[in-house]
């Protein structure tokens, strides 16, 4: 009989262990999940579902603040004016819509500096109602993605 070591054993269990491990997290998904915590699949969707709620969040928040009348009032009156009044507006609904990293926050800056942007933000503030609704949703998809 040959004689093993503790070193060579220890390999060959943690040689075991790892090859386990991969074949259950890329190839059984639900047991990995089950047993490990852990898995390829369910990274992958986590995500995606933690992105598409907070998005869903924060818009239902911008929906709920534009539903009031003298908030549209207010950006109409900002829109018909020159100035950033307007731009800082929509800028402080959409921070207070959701929590911003600061790339999200660059993106929105970059976005509101964006002449074509505004001018679009500041014709739906004057039409008012779906339009001004649908724009901010549309400025708060592309900075939260």
């Amino acid at each position: 009989m040959a004689k093993r070591g503790f070193f060579g054993s220890f390999l060959r269990a943690l040689l075991i262990a790892v090859v386990v491990f991969f074949l259950l997290f890329f190839f059984w998904p639900n047991t990995a999940e089950r047993y490990l915590g852990a898995s390829y699949r369910h990274a992958k969707t986590s995500v995606d579902a933690a992105v598409s709620q907070t998005v869903g969040r924060a818009m239902a928040a911008v929906k709920q603040k534009l539903s009031d009348p003298a908030i549209q009032k207010r950006l109409a009156s900002f829109a018909s004016q020159a100035g950033d009044a307007f731009t800082d507006e929509v800028k402080k609904i959409v921070q207070d819509a959701g929590d911003l990293t600061k790339e999200q926050t660059a993106k929105l800056q970059k976005a509101l500096s964006d002449p074509a942007t505004v001018q679009k933000l500041k014709d739906a503030a004057v039409k008012g109602g779906d339009a001004l609704e649908q724009g901010i949703d549309s400025l708060v998809e592309t900075v939260k993605q």
